[in-house]
């Protein structure tokens, strides 16, 4: 028997994938992990410094005197969606086979391009189907003004990125988000000539594509950081800072639902004409997505930079 095709609720199962492929394809759920609401807009506050405790004697009066201080945020919900087409002879198909072309490929792909979304919109705050900044976007992190010009070593700029943000007084860093070939190049780093190691790898537990630690930071690779290929390359190579000042969840479960009929997606073929479904033996599936995103001081995080 074949689903009923006029709204599909996945089962747990599917919704599990979407989800996990979306938390595992982007940098930011790595860096800093979602913290899920409910719908509508988030308010909440930021602590800058750190209380000073006072040593009080005996009928000595108390002070308030301290650099601690709460800064509120909050962030409107920004709904996202992904609709794919396919041949509407996948509805004729029994349900197991149904099931595991959207265990297997859909949900996947429709939780990596989700993934892809949250980063793209953190890093650059752009609608990734157009490739322009979204209006609702009022701050993202590519806009920081610390910059190191790729120039050299990337141990050498990430030492300088850290330095533009812990010699400010802003605090230390805690992750970096890694264009992938950005962190190829520092995975493949040797020891410069003149050094007791030199030719040898100087980073030998740092693996090609993956995530870990390096000098204590945190880091992700995924080309979400220089934006391509939804966006130009930006030539970010990398972004560092305090990621405890993203503030971002999920507010809607990720559903998909199968479409029949109409013009769902707003395509149109070479005549002008509404590309309908039925017409060209389609269906849709659509998946939509409510997260909300608050992004704090910028002055902690700098990015690294090829100018040329």
């Amino acid at each position: 028997m074949a689903l009923d095709t006029s709204s599909l609720s996945l089962p747990g199962t599917s919704l599990g994938i979407v989800t996990e492929a979306a938390l595992d394809s982007g940098v930011l759920p790595k860096l800093v992990p979602s913290k899920p609401t409910l719908f509508g807009p988030v308010k909440g506050a930021t602590f800058s410094g750190v209380p000073r405790a006072q040593i009080v004697g005996e009928g000595e009066k108390k002070s308030g005197q301290d650099p601690f201080a709460l800064t509120p945020f909050s962030a409107e919900p920004v709904k996202a969606q992904i609709t794919v087409r396919v041949s509407d002879e996948f509805k004729w198909a029994d349900e197991d086979y149904q099931l595991g072309i959207i265990d297997d490929l859909v949900a996947p792909a429709i939780g990596a391009g989700m993934g892809r979304f949250v980063d793209l919109f953190a890093f650059h705050g752009i609608n990734p189907l157009t490739g322009t900044v979204s209006a609702k976007a009022t701050k993202y992190l590519s806009q920081t003004t610390k910059v190191v010009e790729v120039a050299g070593a990337p141990t050498d700029e990430l030492n300088a990125a850290v330095a533009l943000i812990a010699g400010s007084g802003s605090g230390m860093p805690n992750g970096i988000a890694f264009d992938a070939g950005y962190g190829f190049s520092l995975a493949s780093e040797v020891w410069p000539t003149g050094t007791a190691q030199a030719g040898l790898e100087r980073y030998p537990g740092m693996g090609y594509g993956t995530d870990g630690v390096w000098r204590g930071l945190k880091y992700g690779m995924s080309s979400t950081v220089s934006g391509a290929p939804e966006l130009a390359d930006t030539k970010i190579r990398a972004i560092v800072g305090d990621y405890t000042q993203v503030k971002w969840g999920y507010q809607r479960q990720i559903p998909l639902e199968m479409i029949e009929y109409g013009n769902p997606d707003n395509i149109f073929d070479e005549d002008g004409a509404p590309r309908d479904l039925k017409g060209y033996n389609e269906i849709a599936l659509r998946s939509e997505v409510v997260i909300y995103m608050a992004i704090g001081d910028l002055g902690k995080f700098a990015k690294v930079h090829d100018l040329v």
